[in-house]
């Protein structure tokens, strides 16, 4: 008997719709539960089984988002964000407070960044009241990963047949995530006023195009990848803007060699942040040791300035990147539109281009980084 209980416990636990129906089964009687699933549009925009259960009577619930682990594994800032922009729009639609804890990213400093583990609240407001107390609470819900994908398909445009996903978005995606952003995600004060100056700085009130663009590991030709842009690929759109008005060209990327690329091509033209770590090899910044006090901070730092210097720009030129949706979200969070945008996109790997991973594992073996891409 006991060899069958754990058989079916099994069965149920790797059967989602099996899980449903008895979560559905047992409580049949509640009508307030019953009436929230039945009311749900198919395909659902959001639906949350688990254990928790909202009392809509209490002051405030909340909607925590604990992502760390094999979720977070070596996802960049702006994918991070992304999914707590996802979470907020779910606890706008049950009316809870979100909270977002990041931790074991690629940007969490070990041992924490100044007596904090949550890497989200080295950079934006968090509500007062700690994860503990959040979870202790017993009146808080947990934002699955799941649910992340059941938000992005509401945005799904069925006309043109695409599906939102990491490197995929339609426009009412980014427009709503632009006003979930100006609503719930804001920079620390100090943070925000740092960039507000520097920003000002470097753009002087001059008509700028912002340029994104995507080196280091992004050339390795991984499948479910975009397929990398080069520099070139970009001067066409470049001396258009140019020709209608633009003045200067700041440029935000995390390679070295494309930098230098632009300056010998625009010279007088191009602006970045001198500050700014960069490759010079050729590989991803996250995958080599840097030798600076606090530098997974800094690295996230660096690329939200380049995010939102971008979005401080008057138009836009980048390839598919988690960076370029995010510079368009703190576009329309600010109420505003570039007027000049492009998207250079060439397409998703289908499947890994060998040659290009050969050329990228050189350079790691180079620098004696091993790393499996099996």
């Amino acid at each position: 008997m006991h060899y069958v209980k754990n058989k079916l416990r099994i069965l149920i636990k790797n059967n989602l719709v099996l899980r449903c129906l008895i979560r559905l089964f047992k409580n049949r009687k509640d009508i307030s539960f019953l009436e929230k699933v039945l009311s749900t549009e198919y395909p659902p925009e959001i639906l949350i089984f688990g254990n928790d259960k909202l009392k809509m009577e209490e002051e405030k619930c909340y909607l925590l988002f604990d992502l760390r682990g094999d979720d977070v594994g070596t996802r960049g800032f702006c994918a991070l964000l992304r999914y707590a922009l996802a979470c907020c729009s779910v606890a706008e639609k049950i009316d809870a407070v979100p909270f977002i804890n990041i931790e074991d990213s690629l940007y969490n400093v070990p041992g924490g960044f100044l007596g904090c583990e949550n890497m989200y609240s080295y950079y934006f407001e968090t509500p007062k009241e700690g994860k503990i107390n959040i979870i202790n609470n017993r009146n808080c819900i947990m934002f699955r990963m799941r649910n992340i994908d059941l938000v992005y398909n509401s945005f799904s445009d069925e006309k043109t047949g695409t599906i939102v996903n990491g490197y995929k978005v339609t426009e009412p995606y980014l427009r709503e995530m632009g006003r979930i952003m100006y609503k719930y995600v804001h920079l620390k004060n100090e943070l925000k006023e740092e960039f507000e100056i520097q920003i000002q700085t470097l753009l002087k009130k001059r008509k700028t195009l912002g340029i994104h663009i995507r080196g280091t590991d992004f050339t390795a030709g991984l499948e479910k990848h975009p397929i990398a842009v080069t520099a070139d690929s970009y001067y066409e759109y470049i001396d258009a803007a140019l020709q209608q008005g633009f003045e200067m060209i700041f440029v935000a990327t995390d390679d070295e060699s494309i930098l230098r690329e632009l300056i010998n091509k625009y010279p007088q033209k191009v602006i970045f942040y001198q500050d700014t770590y960069r490759s010079k090899n050729g590989i991803a910044l996250h995958m080599q040791k840097i030798e600076r006090v606090d530098n997974e901070y800094y690295l996230g730092k660096e690329l939200l300035r380049d995010v939102y210097t971008l979005a401080a720009c008057d138009g836009l030129v980048a390839g598919l990147s988690q960076v370029s949706f995010c510079t368009r979200i703190v576009k329309y969070a600010q109420n505003a539109e570039f007027s000049y945008l492009i998207e250079i996109d060439h397409g998703i790997n289908k499947k890994r281009d060998n040659e290009k991973l050969e050329d990228y594992k050189k350079k790691l073996s180079k620098e004696g980084i091993k790393l499996n891409f099996d």
